[in-house]
């Protein structure tokens, strides 16, 4: 969840400040760093796949390797269509791994990915899970802005990147600061309002 500072940076400037994540911070969520094709022995010069997780996605030999033990593959996700607060810069497509008889709302073995960055792939990266995979999520999409009128301070939380807010402290509620804000809306209020960051 990402918490804005820098109160100084957007003390004057009077609008919603950038809320992005590198993909560097992203990946830094993540355990250890595993071999996908080593672990599956896999020969990566015969499936040609080690550049693009589509195909290893796809890839009949990968799937029986993960049969063969007791694993299965989520979705595959690609942010590229996606609400996230990822750096414009960077698209990253994803899935997980996990036990076969696990339901996929239970926390995956591994995670599975390749970004885009400045439209340049990177190689295909495999990493265990070591926390809830609901850190990765949130990391991915939700922020927390505090506004102030000099008196009062509301808080307001996305967890779509930035294009909707729902009010943390709802008791602070008004007939101007409602409950729930779209970006627009909440920088309409800012502009009206004089409202301020101050995290």
């Amino acid at each position: 969840m990402i918490h804005i500072k820098n109160y100084l940076n957007f003390l004057n400037e009077g609008n919603i400040p950038s809320l992005t994540v590198s993909i560097e911070e992203l990946l830094e969520l993540l355990a250890e760093t595993i071999d996908v094709f080593e672990m599956f022995k896999i020969d990566e010069d015969q499936v040609k796949i080690t550049d693009d997780i589509e195909k290893l996605y796809e890839n009949n030999r990968f799937n029986e390797k993960l049969k063969k033990n007791d694993l299965k593959k989520g979705k595959l996700e690609d942010t590229t269509y996606d609400e996230t607060l990822l750096n414009a810069d960077t698209s990253l497509k994803f899935f997980f791994i996990y036990k076969k008889s696990e339901m996929q709302l239970e926390e995956p073995k591994f995670i599975i990915l390749q970004y885009n960055k400045n439209n340049v792939k990177s190689q295909i990266l495999s990493y265990t899970n070591k926390d809830s995979i609901n850190s990765f999520y949130e990391k991915l999409t939700d922020a927390v802005v505090e506004l102030s009128n000099g008196k009062e301070t509301y808080l307001y939380k996305t967890t779509n990147g930035g294009n909707n807010w729902e009010m943390k402290n709802v008791q602070m509620e008004n007939d101007e600061m409602k409950s729930e804000l779209d970006k627009d809306q909440l920088q309409a209020l800012i502009n009206k309002k004089n409202l301020k960051f101050v995290k």
